[in-house]
């Protein structure tokens, strides 16, 4: 798997001068149409046009670029093997 450069996230008008990530609900969990790369958001293409038929809303596509982390978040327990204690938060 490539690194993820840019982000492409399908979104619509909420409210007025207002926008959201729309997504698709899964049994019991919601999952935001995001794609890391532009043949994964082509391949959700068809989703997007069901959610804005289903919605009557326009869903827009828009790419972001420049990934910037911001911070990483670690399971709880032991660390891995690659990465040692010093890698994870209060690690010495």
């Amino acid at each position: 798997m490539s690194k993820i450069e840019h982000v492409y996230a399908f979104v619509t008008d909420t409210k007025p001068g207002e926008e959201g990530v729309v997504g698709l609900r899964l049994n019991d969990v919601w999952v935001p149409m995001l794609a890391g790369s532009k043949d994964d958001m082509e391949a959700l293409l068809s989703n997007g046009l069901l959610i804005a038929n289903t919605l009557k809303l326009p869903v827009r596509v828009l790419e972001f670029g420049s990934p910037k982390e911001i911070t990483t978040l670690w399971p709880a327990g032991p660390a891995t093997p690659s990465e040692g204690p010093e890698s994870q938060p209060g690690g010495h």
